[in-house]
């Protein structure tokens, strides 16, 4: 993935280095394309792995195009690279990585403490 074209605040986002990294801007202006990049970044440089990934968005075809547009970038980078055990793990753990809405997120929180919480596991939202 090419970083040329990010603006500056792209730039930023996708360089930042610092720990954990909000990235929030308005429909269309590239956050897919670079949270997608930072995190294929991040993978290739052996800074983190897909299982650790929490991606939250607000709408369920969001994050199923994140999920495909990571998949994507890493099969396009094993290309360059057949025989990489690293990237062909992380394409087998894709299923660990949480890229979920919100509402999905705190609903996976809600079912996994429930008992902490004193609530139904089998709850509907």
């Amino acid at each position: 993935m090419s970083k040329t074209n990010f603006t500056l605040s792209q730039q930023g986002a996708y360089a930042f280095n610092e720990g954990k990294a909000v990235v929030s801007a308005s429909a269309g202006s590239g956050k897919t394309f670079v949270m997608i990049s930072r995190i294929l970044r991040l993978i290739l440089e052996k800074k983190t792995e897909v299982k650790n990934i929490l991606c939250v968005t607000f709408t369920t075809l969001a994050a199923d195009e994140m999920r495909q547009r990571l998949i994507s970038a890493l099969m396009e980078e094993l290309q360059n690279d057949e025989n990489n055990e690293y990237l062909i793990k992380q394409l087998n753990d894709i299923s660990l990585a949480s890229i979920s809405t919100l509402h999905s997120l705190c609903s996976d929180i809600l079912r996994t403490y429930y008992y902490r919480l004193g609530i139904d596991s089998a709850f509907k939202v």
